[in-house]
């Protein structure tokens, strides 16, 4: 498994994506300590984010765990319109060709926006109305496909 890129704070990356990449990557070494996991993030840190790091690290030299240092990290850079740009983006989510595209897509986009409960019964009626696949769970998508073009329309507003 590569390194995790780098992280600069800006929103080309977000910061979700990053972070999930940095610890799948830590998975991999599990013997690895509080300060070494700390250090080594940093070095994947540029620009404002390194300035936070080492700030942060000046402050509290070795006395911080990876629980704080992960709430700390995650606190400053989580974006908090992330779930309502994913819940746009996955509401104008349009099929291209092959239904697995599609929820490939959506999948992805719904780790970010969510969509429980209602809003994703709502979503996947209307996906099986559009499709002539078995349609019994979200386990059954398999190679059908839907017109092209189309996308998932809320019956309710507030659905979110």
């Amino acid at each position: 498994m590569e390194n995790p890129g780098k992280f600069d704070g800006k929103s080309s990356t977000t910061f979700k994506q990053w972070w999930e990449s940095v610890t799948m990557y830590l998975g991999f070494y599990l013997e690895t300590v509080d300060r070494q996991k700390i250090a080594w993030v940093g070095t994947l840190l540029t620009d404002t984010t390194l300035v936070w790091h080492l700030h942060r690290y000046w402050e509290l030299q070795d006395n911080s765990t990876w629980a704080n240092y992960l709430a700390a990290i995650r606190t400053k850079y989580r974006n908090e319109q992330e779930a309502a740009n994913a819940q746009l983006k996955l509401d104008q989510l349009r099929n291209q060709g092959s239904i697995r595209t599609y929820m490939t897509e959506f999948r992805a986009l719904n780790n970010f926006a969510r969509a429980t409960g209602e809003a994703i019964k709502e979503m996947w009626t209307w996906l099986c109305h559009r499709t002539s696949s078995e349609c019994s769970s979200p386990t059954t998508w398999g190679n059908s496909r839907m017109t092209k073009g189309t996308y998932w329309q809320p019956t309710k507003p507030g659905y979110r």
